[in-house]
């Protein structure tokens, strides 16, 4: 079968993915990975790469964070004297190491909410470091350190708290960041090693993913009272969690498949199965700025997955898909196709209503060949969003082509009409 595929699909890793995150304005998306380059950065706009760092890390990239201006990345690897690398967003270059290396692999990082400082989780005491985001200087240990390996931590949305989840008890260690002091531990302890740890948006919660049915335990930040557990549980060690952030949603990836479960926070209901893509070893996860998109970072194919949070399908494959036949179908949202100069000319709109019945446009042209698609614009009744659509055609030779495509950043003039327009190439696989 002949593949066709549009410029902006996404270049998806080649390698296993352990994390990932979104910039604060959501134009970037970075994931780590275990194999080179270990990191790789996506305008989310195109969904291309950026170009790659002239400086890379040196070993498996196991966490990544944006500093919250979106100036920074931080990237925690292993294979280097340092297992840290931060970058400057603006142009990729390196910026110079700390000069008090954490100690070992580091397996965590997270900037504070006001990006002065950066805390990372590591596989060797004292399992945490601490940096003065100004100069790159080491803040002191704390007094009580964590029980064991390091593998993530995670600031408060106030930044008075750091928790850090490790591999002995109890688990998760939660600090005060006025004084490093450790808080009280809650009574009811994560059931086994931590892996995973995200406070909500506001604050009042603190969501561990842990080896240990039930995977996952949510902790009342006011009084570190254990909330009930969700009724669908993980099927296997919680390895990554992340809120949404307007706090309504919360997502668990874990080692078996589905390899994820996103949860109504008000009542702890499953909302939605996601991940299936994957065979499984889902170990990170994010939800964009905007909470349109959720992505889910995996060791095993498929390494990458976006999934759009109104419908849960797949953000990359399994939007719409468009049969180019015979006996227009017509309905409420227009989708104008026009041929490239030198066939049958002009162009074709048909309607596609998503909501209604009908699930195919079908069309013909005299003389199909790959380059009879050369645009395509559509027509909103609602306001314009980023999407991407799969398209398949069949031509008169009887090859089959697929293309899919996301829409550009829209520009205001376009906004003003309610329409977009873009451009696809098609080229066989």
């Amino acid at each position: 079968m002949g593949q066709a595929r549009f410029a902006f699909e996404i270049d998806e890793p080649t390698e296993g993915a352990t994390a990932c995150a979104f910039s604060p304005d959501g134009k970037m998306l970075a994931v780590a990975l275990y194999g080179e380059p270990y990191i790789v950065v996506y305008d989310t706009t195109t969904w291309q790469k950026f170009t790659t760092p002239a400086a890379l890390p040196l070993g498996s990239a196991y966490d990544c964070a944006f500093s919250p201006d979106g100036s920074l990345l931080a990237v925690a690897h292993s294979g280097a004297a340092v297992n840290v690398t931060i970058y400057n967003t603006a142009d990729w270059s390196k910026v110079d190491d700390p000069a008090s290396a954490p100690e070992g692999i580091c397996f965590g990082g997270a900037f504070s909410p006001d990006g002065s400082l950066l805390a990372l989780a590591m596989d060797t005491s004292p399992y945490v470091a601490i940096y003065d985001t100004s100069d790159w200087s080491r803040l002191s240990n704390p007094g009580t350190l964590p029980g064991g390996i390091g593998w993530a931590c995670a600031f408060s949305p106030d930044g008075g708290l750091l928790a850090v989840t490790h591999n002995g008890s109890p688990y998760v260690t939660i600090y005060d960041t006025s004084d490093w002091s450790k808080l009280s531990n809650p009574a009811n302890l994560p059931a086994g090693a931590g892996y995973g740890c995200a406070f909500s948006p506001d604050g009042g919660m603190l969501a561990v993913t842990h080896v240990g049915s039930p995977y996952v335990t949510i902790y009342d930040t006011g009084t570190w009272a254990k909330l009930s557990d969700p009724v669908d549980l993980p099927n296997a060690p919680g390895e990554g969690c992340a809120f949404s952030h307007d706090g309504s949603l919360l997502v668990v990836v874990d080692s078996s498949p589905p390899a994820g479960i996103v949860y109504n926070t008000g009542s702890w209901a499953k909302v939605a199965d996601v991940g299936l893509e994957s065979q499984g070893n889902s170990l990170g996860c994010a939800f964009s700025p905007d909470d349109e998109l959720l992505v889910i970072a995996s060791s095993t194919p498929a390494y990458l997955s976006l999934f759009e949070t109104a419908n849960w399908t797949d953000y990359l494959t399994n939007v719409l898909q468009v049969i180019f036949s015979r006996n227009p179908q017509r309905p409420a949202r227009s989708l104008a196709l026009h041929q490239a100069e030198g066939e049958t000319g002009g162009g074709v709109r048909y309607g596609y209503d998503p909501a209604g019945a009908d699930k195919i446009i079908t069309l013909s042209w005299p003389a199909m060949s790959a380059g009879d698609l050369a645009a395509l614009r559509a027509f909103f009744s609602g306001p314009a969003r980023g999407m991407a659509y799969p398209f398949t055609y069949t031509d008169q030779a009887g090859t089959e082509w697929t293309v899919r495509f996301a829409d550009p950043e829209i520009a205001a003039s376009e906004v003003a009409l309610d329409a977009y327009a873009v451009t696809v190439r098609l080229l066989e696989a």
